[in-house]
């Protein structure tokens, strides 16, 4: 599956092995499309052993990987497992299976 973070992650990379290699940045500007301060920037960090991951941004996820898994199991046994009357999962129905499971509520939106 293909991730746009994973394009820039890989321009990143690029830029500092071939500044490393000692390639011009107004070269490796060019060819990978990307400015002479970025590259500055990354091979800084690279040079630190700072990552050249990105961030995460916005609000951090309220439940784990091991969670999310749990979750996983749970909603594969079917809605009718969980008490409802049939196997439909709807937005709502998950939310009270998580708020059952894990004792956090999620607005609609959130789930």
């Amino acid at each position: 599956m293909y991730h746009p973070e994973t394009a820039v992650e890989f321009r990143r990379r690029r830029a500092v092995k071939l500044v490393l290699r000692g390639e011009p940045r107004t070269v490796i500007s060019r060819i990978l499309g990307v400015s002479i301060p970025s590259i500055s920037v990354w091979t800084q960090k690279a040079k630190s052993g700072d990552t050249l991951k990105r961030k995460p941004r916005g609000r951090p996820r309220r439940l784990s990987n091991t969670q999310l898994e749990r979750l996983r199991e749970l909603l594969e046994k079917g809605a009718a497992f969980h008490g409802w009357k049939n196997n439909l999962w709807t937005t709502p129905r998950v939310g009270e299976v998580i708020k059952r499971n894990f004792g956090i509520e999620f607005c609609r939106s959130g789930v």
